[in-house]
């Protein structure tokens, strides 16, 4: 479930600020039993006596939290039933909080409505997979439930090829990396009882470019396994040393049973 923090006062008050409804829906969702304080209904009228977090219940509310851009992403191409965008390195994928504005998924859902009503995740719409914030390229969204379920379990089977470009520091200790993962708060770590994953690259020049090849999707995946094997991603401020962004990050294509994406590498991922 959503989190959004509350301020002191009258809840329906704090509800109807923190998500930028108007009173009446704020009271409409208490009434429905949307809001939730430690497990517990909140109710209008009740007063809050100091800053809390509550949790919303957004079954039955897809498609009413992520409004469309107002100048979107341009279309990078679609076919039935889903749709991509080139994201540019420095933008959310999808909302974290109701009615955000400025990530990729807002531009999605201004070429298409009915991408904000696919999906199991109202901030996340139709979304089949995700990129980090600090990378740019591919990202691939459904506008039909079925075409959605089809393309995760796509993702989730290894049946989709995802290609990406990066620039490391250093010469890979080897062409791939089967190192288990673990999540640790913000970062991932390499660890014994984490999930295992795979990830396989080959060298593009002599600067440190590579194709990499995502075989399982872990977040921060790639990141973590070039690091892990001594080339850690130029620019990567979680994972190298001395990194300082730009991270040099690109997911370059996506292909599967239905299709096929190509998003072009910005130039210092090219071939020197």
């Amino acid at each position: 479930m959503p989190r959004v923090r509350l301020q002191p006062g009258r809840v329906e008050v704090g509800l109807a600020q923190a998500v930028a409804l108007s009173r009446r829906v704020a009271v409409t969702w208490l009434r429905e039993g949307r809001v939730q304080l430690d497990g517990r209904r909140l109710r209008k009228g009740e007063r809050l006596p100091g800053e809390v977090e509550v949790s919303l219940s957004l079954d039955g509310a897809l498609g009413q939290w992520i409004p469309p851009a107002d100048s979107p992403l341009p279309l990078l191409a679609s076919g039935a039933g889903w749709l991509s965008v080139n994201k540019p390195a420095g933008v959310h994928s999808h909302l974290h909080m109701p009615f955000e504005q400025g990530t990729a998924l807002n531009s999605l859902v201004a070429h298409q409505e009915h991408v904000a009503q696919t999906g199991d995740d109202p901030l996340q719409g139709g979304l089949v997979h995700r990129l980090d914030r600090d990378a740019s390229g591919v990202l691939l969204a459904a506008c039909d439930q079925a075409v959605w379920r089809d393309l995760r379990r796509a993702f989730a089977a290894g049946e989709v090829e995802r290609i990406y470009r990066a620039r490391v520091d250093g010469q890979p200790r080897a062409s791939a990396c089967e190192a288990p993962l673990l999540a640790a708060g913000d970062h991932v770590r390499v660890g014994d009882g984490g999930r295992p994953c795979r990830t396989r690259w080959q060298p593009l020049d002599d600067a440190g470019l590579l194709e990499v090849e995502l075989l399982t999707g872990h977040r921060h995946q790639i990141r973590v396994h070039l690091a892990h094997m001594g080339s850690p991603i130029e620019g990567d401020s979680m994972y190298h040393p001395d990194g300082e962004g730009p991270l040099k990050l690109h997911c370059h294509r996506l292909r599967w049973a239905g299709g096929e994406v190509v998003a072009a590498p910005p130039p210092d991922l090219e071939p020197r």
